[in-house]
């Protein structure tokens, strides 16, 4: 078999060892998330540490795969590569949309984040509004607050101009302080004491209240879900994947030492954090704080997002300059000038990042439609998996057998969380995929492609983004219903804020909720086994008929020849 789509792009993170991978990829995974996924996951109580179990579980079996895929078949921005090579340019543009949008959504929610703590902390008062009630998350940043941020994520475009050699051996420095810097305030709260630090007396960092004293252990439960995907937890695992952006087509010895290094030593540090904040019962963090912790704290929210920023920025560039390379979207008139390709590929992330920051305004929105994005595009690596050790004669060789079972589980449970997701994450998610594949389809409208082939070929996803959404408007239907009683007029109202994102999604308490919440949510799983089948019987198609013509073409040079 022939492998001629694969990237053949020389990367330049081939010199940095293992440390610098692992660096590269803790950098990408600390940054605003743990801010305040931990206290949006306190709602469920004790079920809160569960919920950081559930996101690894869902995490670690994608990571399995893009590990394996990584090693198997080698790619620069292999996230980018791998579906346009499996499964034609149609489905490569739709979820390298949803890369480039979870990318470069990456930064303006790190410098969000920053400019609330230092407005929360009285560094800089007066750059967020108020919250939402009923709302979680951080509160929405204020037409200054907004300026300032506008002013950090510029400065993280101009770092990036320096070279990535250069942002990656900083990234590694800042890497180090933003794990150390969370341990010393764990340590200095149990030294000096809680109440010495936390007196209660103080702010709300974000606008999650406390969870209700009366919850079942059902209510808590089904928060713990709902947590993982709108709580940020998702968003606070993800950014692992930098050893394989940055890979090449030799592949890496390094990337499961760094990506399962990195998730694992933040799950723990997490959970650490987590079981502090519980066992203190800090409904809102921080409290009052009044003693040395406070500096560290506010070090470290502060350092944590904008390193991470500064990180993204260099991953959203690799994401489009691939792109580029695979024609999947262009630049300019003429390919192959890699430097003025990347500078602009760069300015594209910077641009496109501002518009985010700008039209969201909030830490919250931008995290929620960035983890239910992550699940679509990462959960694709199983699909392309299975196509390539379904068609590759070496198979048995060069790809895991034993993967048969975590390819469609990786691939359900990535559908489930995405359903829990709700309204309006879902829909404004497929939005701002559907907005930028638009722009990438505009770039290229002149270039002669089987459209009509590429089209059939993406037809299970389509397909599958429609039935999943289908499946959360009916939940949304069925709780505003159960919430607002029988008034028409009181369950439009819900709807209109509902899609504003004004009120959350109404809480399952009733038994007839939990049994649709959770009965939706195993039609969901079912329809993630679907298309995962539906996705490899296409993708492997596809393959086929590229190594048909792939060998035909080499018959026919030798007999010209």
């Amino acid at each position: 078999m022939t492998r001629g789509n694969d990237d053949e792009r020389d990367p330049r993170t081939g010199r940095f060892g293992r440390w610098h991978q692992l660096g590269l990829a803790l950098g990408g995974v600390l940054g605003s998330g743990w801010i305040i996924s931990i206290l949006a996951a306190t709602g469920a109580g004790w079920f809160a540490m569960l919920s950081w179990l559930l996101a690894l579980a869902a995490i670690g079996l994608i990571t399995v795969i893009v590990v394996q895929l990584a090693r198997a078949r080698p790619a620069a921005a292999g996230l980018v590569s791998w579906p346009t090579n499996t499964s034609g340019r149609a489905v490569g543009t739709v979820l390298t949309a949803g890369l480039a949008v979870v990318y470069a959504g990456n930064p303006p929610a790190g410098v969000a984040a920053a400019v609330i703590a230092l407005d929360k902390f009285g560094v800089l008062p007066g750059m967020t509004q108020q919250c939402t009630p009923g709302a979680g998350g951080l509160p929405p940043l204020s037409y200054p607050g907004v300026g300032v941020a506008a002013v950090l994520l510029t400065a993280m475009f101009l770092i990036n101009l320096i070279g990535f050699a250069a942002v990656v051996r900083l990234n590694t420095v800042l890497t180090a302080f933003k794990v150390a810097l969370p341990l010393v305030f764990v340590a200095g709260v149990l030294l000096v004491g809680s109440h010495a630090g936390f007196t209660g007396a103080g702010f709300h960092l974000g606008c999650t209240s406390a969870p209700p004293e009366d919850g079942t252990a059902t209510t808590q439960l089904t928060a713990a879900l709902q947590a993982v995907v709108t709580g940020g937890l998702i968003f606070s695992l993800t950014g692992f994947q930098g050893p394989v952006d940055h890979g090449s087509k030799n592949g890496s010895p390094h990337v499961g030492f760094a990506m399962f290094g990195a998730l694992f030593t933040v799950t723990g540090l997490y959970l650490g954090l987590q079981a502090l904040v519980q066992s203190q019962e800090w409904h809102a963090w921080p409290a009052g704080v009044e003693h040395w912790t406070a500096a560290v704290l506010l070090v470290a929210i502060v350092l944590s997002p904008v390193a991470n920023a500064m990180l993204f920025v260099s991953l959203s560039r690799e994401v489009l300059r691939t792109a580029a390379d695979k024609d999947i979207i262009r630049f300019s008139k003429h390919r192959g000038d890699d430097e003025r390709i990347g500078v602009k590929a760069l300015l594209a992330a910077y641009l496109f990042g501002l518009f985010m920051l700008i039209a969201l305004r909030g830490w919250t929105q931008i995290i929620t439609t960035k983890s239910v994005i992550f699940l679509f595009v990462y959960s694709f690596a199983a699909i392309a998996y299975a196509a390539y050790r379904d068609t590759d004669p070496d198979g048995r060789e060069r790809f895991h057998r034993s993967l048969r079972v975590a390819g469609p589980a990786s691939f359900a449970v990535a559908t489930a969380l995405a359903y829990y997701a709700g309204v309006p994450a879902l829909p404004l998610s497929y939005v701002f995929i559907a907005a930028v594949s638009a722009l990438m389809f505009w770039t290229r409208r002149n270039a002669v492609y089987p459209w009509t082939e590429d089209l059939r070929r993406a037809r299970w996803l389509f397909g599958y983004f429609g039935m999943l959404l289908l499946l959360a408007v009916i939940r949304a239907a069925g709780q505003i219903a159960m919430s607002a009683g029988h008034g028409w007029a009181t369950a439009i109202e819900h709807w209109h804020e509902l899609l504003l994102g004004t009120r959350p999604m109404p809480t399952a308490e009733a038994v007839g909720d939990h049994l649709l919440v959770h009965g939706l949510a195993a039609a969901a799983f079912l329809l993630g086994l679907w298309a995962y089948y539906a996705g490899v019987r296409s993708a492997k198609q596809h393959l086929e008929a590229v190594n048909r013509k792939n060998e035909a073409a080499t018959a026919a040079g030798r007999s010209r020849g």
